[in-house]
């Protein structure tokens, strides 16, 4: 494991790390392993547990195995319980996709509340052969078939996979050496999923096709590929660097001239940074947007639009190509209750939002990111409702001596004129009683300063109502 994390520059000397630990074989061993190196590389490690309420009978083993590893290794552990299968009820969509987004935001809370900057999982090289064939099949660009980056940005945390060379026999071997116990998870030999028809029908297919192992290959093949994609985010984001290209927080405006002057690789790279600069994480994309995209410079189609997932737009010009959420003329928003804690969809901004009680640390401040936010918890008085600007609307900034008209707030903050008719704003309260607590992306009210030792907060976070199911590729 050292030479790999060394070779991706996955850890650094002093970090707190957060562990992901499900009470599998694979983050079992990460686990045991992370804690091997942690004198030796001066790191806080710190054990993750999520129990999604999928499967009752398997969470309760998994809950009191991963507690006790924990204290076995001598290690904090931190857990939470959740109900994906009631969740997805109330929002739709794939349990599994559900249960990893859940997953995911438990594990960047916690690494938020111990002060950790990584966050450890434990994909595997036949994690990462299973993907990357699945990538390939579905169609992905180079970037999509890269398969499982070694490490990745997420909301303001990192996330590393130091087991990606490792061999999920391996990870057995080592638990079995060590006498450390783990959880089988059922879902894993469940044909229905296609992963598991994957892991158990086509790679021993190709393998008896072949007479040989394929999964060292197809993970090689994914490292040198992604080898390839870093150089080329390197020269993308030089690009995007340019003082030609003008950048705001609603749109990246490239001169035309510039893009065409790069190959069509690099084109589309460029694209696929500039979407994530402007949405705060990787976008979504497939590789026949980016494709149309590439066609339309080289052609220079000027006039062409390229619809994005996610509401978003590339347009060309014959000066400049514009990559952004392009503001349509329409009547100001129906105000939107919100549920809380839950989760609600505004299909006319394209967003959900998402409300729950988290813990934070005694005396922390509020949390003000572009879009989320943490608010005290007598921040909210009754109903929660979503709606766009009105004349008159006025707010206390956080840390403002005094209220002032929202109108001088976004010029202050050079919102651009067009967006500022469609602001998402999340007010408490009716009628003269109405106070606004946060102007998506833009500012949070004084009201929602957590109070003096607080150890409960409402976190909101407001994300976009992206496709399903896509594979970000490029």
């Amino acid at each position: 494991m050292t030479d790999y994390v060394r070779r991706w520059s996955l850890l650094k000397s002093g970090e707190s790390v957060v562990v992901a630990v499900s009470g599998g074989p694979d983050s079992t061993a990460l686990l045991a392993l992370m804690c091997d190196v942690a004198g030796r590389w001066d790191l806080q490690v710190t054990a993750a547990h999520l129990d999604h309420g999928i499967n009752q009978e398997m969470g309760v083993v998994a809950w009191a195995q991963t507690r006790d590893l924990a204290e076995r290794l001598g290690v904090r552990w931190i857990a939470r319980r959740e109900d994906i299968p009631q969740r997805r009820k109330i929002e739709g969509g794939s349990l599994h996709q559900l249960a990893r987004a859940v997953r995911y935001r438990f594990f960047t809370s916690v690494a938020s509340e111990v002060g950790a900057t990584v966050i450890a999982t434990g994909h595997t090289a036949d994690d990462q052969a299973e993907t990357v064939l699945m990538r390939l099949l579905r169609g992905a660009g180079p970037l999509g078939a890269s398969g499982i980056p070694p490490k990745r940005e997420l909301r303001g945390a990192t996330i590393v996979r130091p087991l990606l060379s490792h061999r999920k026999r391996t990870l057995r071997a080592i638990c079995a050496e060590r006498d450390l116990p783990f959880i089988e998870d059922p879902a894993n030999v469940e044909l229905s999923f296609l992963r598991s028809r994957v892991r158990h029908e086509v790679i021993p297919l190709l393998e008896k096709a072949f007479g040989h192992e394929v999964v060292p290959h197809l993970a090689a093949f994914a490292e040198r590929l992604r080898e390839e994609q870093e150089a080329l985010d390197r020269d993308a984001q030089s690009i995007l660097g340019d003082p030609q290209v003008e950048r705001t927080p609603s749109a990246v405006v490239l001169p035309t001239a510039l893009l065409e002057s790069q190959s069509p690789s690099l084109q589309k790279r460029c694209v696929v940074r500039a979407l994530e600069a402007l949405q705060g994480q990787t976008p979504r994309i497939k590789a026949v947007h980016l494709e149309s995209v590439a066609e339309a410079v080289a052609r220079r189609r000027v006039g062409k639009k390229v619809s994005l997932p996610g509401g978003w737009e590339v347009s060309v010009g014959s000066q400049a190509v514009r990559i952004e959420r392009p503001v349509l003329e329409q009547p100001p928003l129906e105000p939107v209750s919100l549920q809380y804690p839950g989760s609600t969809d505004v299909p006319e901004l394209g967003m959900r939002v998402r409300i729950e009680k988290r813990r934070v640390s005694p005396d922390a401040l509020p949390t003000e990111r572009e879009n989320e936010v943490c608010m005290g918890d007598k921040a909210i008085r009754g109903a929660l409702t979503l709606r766009t600007r009105k004349p008159g609307d006025t707010i206390v900034p956080l840390g403002s001596p005094g209220r002032r008209k929202l109108k001088k707030v976004l010029i202050d903050r050079k919102v651009p004129r067009p967006m500022r008719a469609r602001l998402p704003i999340i007010t408490t309260g009716e009628g003269p009683q109405e106070e606004i607590l946060w102007v998506v992306g833009v500012v949070l009210s004084e009201s929602c300063r957590l109070a003096p030792h607080a150890t409960e907060a409402w976190h909101v976070r407001a994300e976009p109502m992206e496709e399903r199911g896509t594979v970000a590729s490029g």
